[in-house]
């Protein structure tokens, strides 16, 4: 008794798939919340755990990994200080538009209508955003029921397989409805 067991997760980091290697570093709720604050502009370790009410362990864990995937960056606050502060990255900037689709669907699905107590606008004119949609890079508006995801030439052979044969499921049930 007494003791604390931290929970250890499986790594997602090799696996073939861009959405398991995402999770790997990003798929945490704390990391997530992290970077909610962080696209919100909160930037010192102390108001990251007021906001988030999470123990300075944990922060400092989730801080860690985030500025070791390069996700973050963490700057001292002046020359000489012992206080720091973490901004985002490049790469951490281009996780917005999935945190804002997520920030979305969960005002959407998980709020009474217009019960959110959040609201994401642009600073200098209050707009409010469109929400996030698939488009194709020519602009077109798409459904998931458009999408396919097939492998490339990178894929490992069992990947190529294993989408070969959702694919070829998914033209017999096409034959079958004609």
């Amino acid at each position: 008794m007494g003791q604390s067991r931290r929970m250890t997760r499986t790594s997602l980091s090799r696996y073939p798939c861009p959405v398991a290697r995402a999770v790997d570093v990003i798929g945490d709720p704390w990391s997530l919340l992290v970077l909610r604050d962080a696209i919100a502009g909160v930037r010192r370790f102390s108001d990251f755990k007021t906001r988030l009410g999470v123990s300075a362990k944990i922060l400092t864990d989730r801080l860690t990994t985030l500025v070791e995937q390069g996700v973050l960056v963490r700057q001292a606050t002046s020359p000489g200080k012992q206080r720091f502060e973490y901004e985002l990255t490049e790469k951490g900037r281009e996780l917005a538009p999935a945190l804002i689709a997520l920030m979305q669907w969960g005002e959407r699905w998980t709020f009474e209508p217009g019960r959110s107590p959040v609201r994401l606008s642009v600073r200098e004119t209050g707009e409010a955003l469109a929400p996030v949609r698939l488009e194709t890079a020519s602009g077109r508006e798409v459904e998931v029921s458009d999408l396919e995801m097939s492998a490339t030439d990178a894929a490992p052979e069992i990947t190529r397989q294993s989408y070969a044969a959702l694919k070829a499921r998914a033209n017999r049930n096409k034959d079958a409805q004609s």
